[in-house]
């Protein structure tokens, strides 16, 4: 949402205006970041915009001011203003298809990075285990391999790491 809302040009100025507390002559969008669709597989969305005033040009991600809208309560005509271009947006029924997918995009990487860190975190209490075992000298490398479901190669090596001989 706050990629298209920043998309119009006198909210974007004026809000970044606000922020900065400078005076922007001139936003000019690289034409690589206008390009960008948030498909379902994308990893994510950035807006950068350049600003210049009278002494300097910058590059800003606009990610950086996104604070400033989270409460969502328009308090005066400029923040009227974007409650007013959300609620068209909202109405878009392709602008409400791609916020959708993204948003589902987002759920299935978290649950996605979830599997990852209980599978690293399984194979690290193994890997442990096994540690263990070899310190303790309790059963051959491949009883250690077959009861902690590590190759036996795995073993092996936590062995030489460890500097123990089975």
């Amino acid at each position: 949402m706050f990629f298209k809302v920043m998309q119009d040009d006198e909210i974007c100025k004026e809000l970044i205006e606000r922020l900065l507390k400078i005076k922007i002559e001139h936003i000019e969008r690289p034409v690589l970041q206008k390009e960008i669709r948030p498909y379902y597989q994308s990893k994510g969305v950035k807006l950068d915009v350049y600003l210049k005033d009278s002494s300097h040009i910058s590059d800003v991600e606009i990610r950086a001011v996104l604070n400033y809208i989270m409460n969502q309560e328009a308090s005066d005509s400029f923040t009227e203003r974007i409650n007013q271009f959300v609620n068209r947006v909202k109405a878009d029924e392709e602008a409400r298809g791609e916020y959708m997918i993204e948003s589902l995009a987002i759920q299935d990487s978290k649950r996605e990075g979830r599997k990852e860190g209980i599978a690293e975190g399984r194979q690290e209490a193994k890997l442990e285990a096994a540690r263990n075992l070899l310190k303790l000298k309790l059963g051959t490398f491949e009883q250690i391999a077959q009861a902690q479901g590590l190759p036996l190669e795995e073993v092996q090596k936590l062995a030489e790491e460890l500097s123990v001989n089975v």
